[in-house]
Formats: structure tokens, C-alpha cells, sequence
């Protein structure tokens, strides 16, 4: 499509309603004038995410084209943004945390494993390596769980039967590294359901219609569309309707994957799915 016939052409920005005037597009951005200001926004990815034109079918026309640009713009804004946090992750070593009434559960030759109870919840994933600072030095551990107001971890270093405290810092750049990775691997066609949400998600939404409620709803969606949100507040029924979701699929011999920042969430769900 040529950009020029878009300038002058009026426009709405759908996150503040406001409407203004293309004046420019050069450089990869598109120029709107509200009659005050003039705002620069990517060009043609805004047309995506941003900018709705009052011509519906050329709107149609340049959502298509700029579709492929919004996704590269995604995949450009995160690993830039994941970036910059290991860099300061790896500069700073992490936010300093503090546990107390450590006890050695378990130890195998020169593996040991140890609870320690939190101040606040954590949310480390299995695996996350953590830095513990010792009078002596610095010793290295692996968080084996995090749940609720306790955390627990496997270390080479023996630190007693007993702890009253300690500090440690944890080191997520590795699972940032991977996630990093997993970003980078995106494609249109072999991963459809990330393109769908980074591309089409506006489009898909019909903002006069409102908001379906009800469990039954929730699980009619669920199983005719390839993308659906339940939300609530807490005690509403959502580990409820997830486990039913869940036998429907298991019944339609569909596979079935439960995923959470925190292990206690998916046995929740689990023992709600038995």
C-alpha cells in the first residue's frame, strides 16, 4: 500500500479515544496531529495495536499488511527489554533476600537439602540458581520448591543442622536467557497461538458486546476457540471450571498441559481435576 493516501486521513487512537490527523509518515513512524501536539507512533505496526483509520476498509487493507510488522515489532520491544534486565541483574547479582529458621531435611554424601521459611511468598521456578552470603564467603544452591511462605534448596555446602537466618540473592538471568531464546524461536507458522495474540488480539474482541459470565460460559468457550481468559476474583470458581476444562479435553483424548508461577497452584488445580 502507498502511505501517502494516508496522509490526511483522520484517525482514533483506541487506547485514549482521542482522534487526530496523519500528517507524516516517514521513517518508519506515522505522524498524528491532534490539532495540539504531533505524536510519532510505528509505522505500519500501529495500525495493529493503535490506530484505527475511519476508512474501515482501508483499515482492513493496512491491519493486514502491518500484521508481520507488529510481530517483529514484539519480538524487537521484549528481547531488548529481557536484555537490559540481565545486564542489571548481572551487574547488581539481584535483589538481596532473607530467610530464617533454616533446617537440613535431607542429606546424600555431599548434597544437601534444605527448608528455610519466608517473610513474603516467592515465586522462584525449580531450578533457579541462588547466591547465599556466608561470614566465610559465598556458597551456590539450587531451589528444589517455592511455595507459599517457604522455600527449599539443594547446596554442596554444609550450613548446619539448624540456621536462624540467612541472606541470598538470586540469579534469573539464566531463566531469562532461556526465555530470551524461546522469543527469538517464534514464527508465524509454527507458533500460530503467539501470533494470534500478538496480531490479532483487537480484532478478535468485540468491544460492544459484553463480557460473557458464568462457569458454563467459560467451558463453551473453552472448548470451540483456541484461546480464552477466565477471570475472577478469588473464590469464583476458577480452579473449578479449569479442572472441568480439563476432563472435557482428557475425555476428546486432547493432551493436556497445567502450568503456574507457583507449584502450589497446579497441585490445586490437580486435586480439583481428580
Amino acid at each position: 500500500m502507498s502511505y501517502t493516501k494516508l496522509i490526511g486521513m483522520r484517525v482514533m487512537n483506541l487506547r485514549t479515544k482521542s482522534i487526530g490527523t496523519i500528517v507524516n509518515i516517514e521513517a518508519n513512524k506515522v505522524y498524528v496531529s491532534d490539532g495540539i501536539s504531533i505524536v510519532a507512533y510505528p509505522y505500519p505496526a500501529a495500525f495493529s495495536d493503535v490506530l484505527q483509520l475511519e476508512d474501515e476498509e482501508l483499515q482492513e487493507e493496512i491491519q493486514t499488511a502491518s500484521a508481520g510488522a507488529l510481530f517483529n515489532q514484539f519480538r524487537n520491544t521484549y528481547s531488548f527489554a529481557l536484555n537490559k534486565e540481565i545486564e542489571f541483574l548481572k551487574e547488581t547479582g539481584g535483589k538481596k533476600y532473607r530467610v530464617v529458621d533454616g533446617e537440613l531435611i535431607s542429606q546424600n554424601k555431599d548434597t544437601y537439602i534444605y527448608s528455610f521459611d519466608t517473610d513474603s511468598e516467592l515465586h522462584f521456578p525449580d531450578g533457579t540458581t541462588i547466591k547465599i552470603q556466608l561470614a566465610e564467603g559465598r556458597a551456590y544452591a539450587y531451589v528444589i520448591s517455592c511455595e507459599d511462605f517457604s522455600i527449599t534448596f539443594q547446596t554442596s555446602t554444609y550450613l548446619g543442622k539448624t540456621i536462624e537466618h540467612l541472606e541470598f540473592t538470586a540469579e534469573p538471568w539464566q531463566l531469562l536467557e532461556g526465555l530470551l531464546d524461546r522469543i527469538y524461536e517464534l514464527d508465524e507458522e509454527k507458533c500460530p497461538i503467539a501470533y494470534s495474540l500478538v496480531c490479532d488480539r483487537r480484532k478478535q474482541v468485540n468491544q460492544r458486546k459484553p463480557i460473557e459470565r458464568g462457569q458454563n460460559a467459560a467451558m463453551r468457550k473453552s472448548s470451540s476457540q483456541p484461546i480464552t481468559f477466565v477471570w475472577g476474583p478469588p473464590g469464583t470458581g476458577k480452579t473449578y471450571t479449569l479442572a472441568r476444562v480439563a476432563l472435557d479435553f482428557l475425555n476428546k483424548k486432547k493432551r493436556i498441559l497445567m502450568v503456574s508461577y507457583s507449584n502450589v497452584s497446579v497441585d490445586r488445580a490437580l486435586l480439583r481435576f481428580a
